[in-house]
């Protein structure tokens, strides 16, 4: 006489999975997305870039008496917007924030898609250097 017993399905979700500290670092230390090349080139050059913007802004800052400088600046019109000086580090950060959304997304599309992985990283780089040129426009209007 056979027992009836139902099926196990075994489910990526159980928090027994998720909460074993062994699985994870295996996980992280065996994926492929540390090893290529490219996504390790875009971050070491994603994260400069920012450190890049934070000390432009922290170091012209330094000579600035004045608390009021413009924040935007338009061709046809000029200012369009002034702000104290401690505004001006919203840009950073924000360009951070996109670089990490970016970075995780890509982490996780990686397995999936390497194109669409590595097209978010160049994107973001793209966006950092544009911050770059952002900050350095502003300066010059100063």
């Amino acid at each position: 006489m056979k027992i009836f017993q139902p099926k196990t399905i075994a489910t990526p979700w159980k928090a027994d999975h998720f909460l074993n500290k062994k699985i994870i670092l295996t996980n992280i230390k065996n994926n492929l997305f540390r090893k290529d090349k490219l996504i390790l080139l875009n971050l070491s050059l994603g994260i400069l870039s920012n450190f890049f913007i934070w000390g432009i802004i922290y170091y012209k800052l330094q000579s600035i008496e004045d608390n009021l400088i413009p924040l935007y600046y338009n061709i046809y019109f000029g200012i369009g917007l002034i702000g104290q000086t401690k505004e001006l580090f919203k840009l950073p950060q924000i360009g951070l924030i996109i670089y990490l959304f970016n970075f995780c997304l890509a982490y996780f599309l990686y397995s999936k898609n390497k194109f669409l992985s590595h097209s978010l990283l160049i994107c973001s780089i793209i966006i950092q250097f544009l911050l770059i040129l952002t900050t350095f426009l502003l300066f010059n209007i100063i």
